[in-house]
Formats: C-alpha cells, sequence, structure tokens
C-alpha cells in the first residue's frame, strides 16, 4: 500500500477527528488527479494518526483539488460547502479540515 519514499498506512477502525468547541476537527489525506473522485477509508500511519482517505480528480493546480475536496466533503457530510474549511496543508496531501457547528457523532453517524 505504499509507495515511494511515503509512509506505510494501513486501514483502521480507529475513531476519526475530535470535537473542539462547536466544530468537528479531522486529517485527511487527498489525492488529487484521481479516476475518481471518492470518500475512501479511515486509514493510519505508522505513528497511529488516523485521517480520512480521499481521492479527487481534479488537479493539485490552482486551487482546484482543495476546492473538490470541500465540495465532496460538504456533500459526504451534508453540510454547506461554507461550513467546510481547509485549516492548514493547503498545499499537500495531509490536509486538516474544520467543520463548523458539526459534531464527531454526526461525523461518525456518516463514517458507519
Amino acid at each position: 500500500m505504499s509507495t515511494g519514499n511515503h509512509p506505510k498506512l494501513f486501514e483502521t477502525s480507529t475513531p476519526l477527528g475530535k470535537d473542539e468547541g462547536q466544530d468537528f476537527i479531522f486529517w485527511v489525506r487527498v489525492t488529487p488527479k484521481s479516476r475518481i473522485t471518492e470518500v475512501g477509508k479511515l486509514i493510519a500511519d505508522a505513528h497511529g494518526e488516523v485521517r480520512l482517505k480521499i481521492n479527487v480528480s481534479a488537479p493539485p493546480e490552482g486551487n482546484k483539488a482543495n476546492e473538490a475536496v470541500i465540495e465532496l466533503l460538504s456533500d459526504f457530510f451534508k453540510v454547506s460547502k461554507s461550513k467546510v474549511i481547509i485549516v492548514s496543508g493547503q498545499t499537500g496531501r495531509i490536509k486538516k479540515i474544520r467543520i463548523s457547528d458539526f459534531s464527531k457523532k454526526e461525523a461518525d453517524s456518516f463514517l458507519g
């Protein structure tokens, strides 16, 4: 499951993210220029950091992949795009996401 110099990633059932005030904070690992746009499985790296795997068909140039991530997550969690914010990682594959006025309990219901 690993390629090149990337750390090994493993599927996990460990819960994703945490509540911070009235918002839900979590990490994603994005693969741009994918064949399909989809929310994938929960994955953990060798250090146990849990992330939601996301594939988007948009390229990383011109903020297109970030816009696709926001749109995909808003559709997946059924919230408006304005509530989904990329807090950090705008230029990398690993991104910290905040969903305003949304709880971990609500997120867990979508992640099954």
